[in-house]
């Protein structure tokens, strides 16, 4: 008499009377054994993320451009008790150089001052931050501002993060001049670089906003 092979399947193992599942059960569905499962497999996971992070190479920070908008009903710069530059409602934006600092960080600079939305629609005055500076037909007065760089090593102020004065008026002034070129350069206002300068302002709201070239 021959033997026929004996398949297991579930319906053997399933106790009568039970609903036979339509898709086999894995022993991992159990809870003990998930969490068994789960803590040896954390630690190794954890190990590989810190090889991953020491293997992956450390790149310097770079120090573009930054400025700080300042949406106004008027501001002024001052030396030496002379008023300089004026403008009616529009942008201060004070103006730092990066030691980094090149091209492509003063377009984008330029084109987040032109182009950021700060007033309410032109149309609908209750819809708050819906239009720019251009749409509105505003000033801008651009003042230089190394100390945008600075940091503290204690309560000691530290500028090593800021391009060098010589270096720097060359990049300020070409970014004035591309600022001027992007938009109605009658409208664009400057201070005097590296003076001491009174600058006076009304803020309007107040609304003040950093940006940087590295952060996109």
């Amino acid at each position: 008499q021959s033997v026929r092979p004996i398949s297991l399947s579930m319906s053997l193992i399933a106790p009568q009377g039970s609903q036979q599942s339509s898709t086999p059960q894995c022993c991992c569905n159990r809870p003990a054994l998930r969490s068994l499962i789960g803590r040896n497999e954390a630690p190794r996971r954890a190990a590989a993320v810190s090889r991953a992070r020491r293997a992956r190479p450390i790149c310097p920070p770079i120090w573009g451009m930054r400025a700080v908008l300042q949406r106004v009903k008027s501001a002024s710069v001052t030396v030496d008790g002379q008023v300089v530059s004026k403008i009616g409602p529009g942008l201060l934006c004070l103006i730092g150089v990066g030691k980094d600092d090149v091209a492509a960080d003063a377009e984008y600079i330029c084109r987040k001052i032109l182009n950021i939305r700060l007033w309410p629609n032109l149309e609908n005055r209750e819809r708050a931050f819906d239009s720019n500076c251009v749409d509105n037909g505003y000033e801008l007065l651009l003042v230089s501002q190394f100390t945008l760089f600075g940091r503290l090593k204690g309560n000691k102020l530290d500028f090593s993060r800021a391009m060098s004065p010589l270096t720097a008026k060359d990049q300020y002034q070409q970014f004035v001049e591309r600022v001027r070129a992007a938009y109605e350069g009658d409208r664009v206002k400057d201070g005097v670089f590296g003076a001491m300068m009174d600058v006076e302002l009304i803020n309007d709201g107040p609304v003040t906003i950093n940006i940087d070239s590295q952060e996109r």
